[in-house]
């Protein structure tokens, strides 16, 4: 059942999501052909002055376009996994989701799984269109990188690698914090939304005031490890305990107090 659940997840998401970063891609293609060709030469006469200040114009124009498309695609990827949640567990649709035989914590992982993937691939895509933009690195370059790849170093190749999986643990983290403020906040009968946006803040706030804490601890107790090993890996296991937390919390309201729109 989890598997017909993340296709359905992903085939509902991929309608808003999809579209986004094809429009993202396009609109940094073509503000890269617009920037890359315009050089910014004065010209003689009035004829070529008005090309040249058009030019600016352009330029001016499209980068701030590619810009809120970079912003609106971040935005868009963050606030799909608070609607999905929001909307298909704790609003409208909840009433006919709830009544598959599936338990809270299946529907959680399917939205947690679909909302993760999504946001790691418009995180890459992102970086594509910066690429795309500046058109300062070619695929040649990018070949060229990837050939440099077997000859890191053991040191730099775990830095690497666990820098990645403490990023990827950051946006599930993100995700499974959204949803635990919302299932707290909707088993209110006041303003949910508001007590949802308070509980998020209190949780965010006081799970890295105490990620601190604890970091300072790890430094101290682990002084013969280089720092960067100390704050990876005590990142990946507070994060990894926040995240289990946070599916403790938002399975215990969603099959205890469960409050619908």
């Amino acid at each position: 059942m989890l598997g017909k659940l993340l296709k359905y997840e992903l085939k509902a998401t991929g309608r808003v999501l999809l579209p986004a970063f094809a429009a993202l891609l396009a609109i940094a293609l073509a503000s890269s052909f617009i920037v890359s060709g315009s050089p910014f030469i004065q010209g003689y006469g009035s004829g070529a002055e008005y090309s040249s200040q058009l030019q600016r114009t352009m330029v001016l124009v499209m980068t701030m376009l590619y810009m809120a498309a970079c912003a609106g695609t971040c935005a868009v990827c963050a606030l799909i996994s608070v609607q999905r949640f929001r909307r298909n567990i704790l609003g409208p649709e909840g009433y006919l989701m709830n009544t598959i035989p599936v338990s809270p914590m299946a529907n959680v992982a399917a939205k947690l799984i679909t909302a993760t993937l999504f946001q790691l691939v418009g995180i890459l895509v992102v970086i594509l269109s910066v690429f795309l933009f500046t058109s300062s690195i070619g695929i040649g370059d990018l070949i060229t990188m990837l050939r440099y790849i077997p000859r890191i170093g053991p040191d730099a190749l775990a830095q690497s690698l666990l820098a990645l999986a403490c990023g990827i643990l950051s946006v599930v983290l993100f995700n499974i914090a959204v949803y635990a403020a919302l299932s707290v906040g909707y088993s209110f009968n006041g303003p949910k939304l508001v007590i949802s946006i308070a509980v998020f803040a209190a949780l965010w706030i006081g799970g890295s005031a105490l990620y601190i804490s604890v970091l300072e601890k790890a430094v101290m107790a682990a002084s013969h490890m280089a720092v960067w090993a100390v704050n990876d890996i005590t990142a990946l296991c507070f994060e990894a305990v926040y995240i289990a937390i946070g599916l403790l919390i938002t399975n215990w309201f969603l099959k205890n107090r469960l409050n619908l729109e």
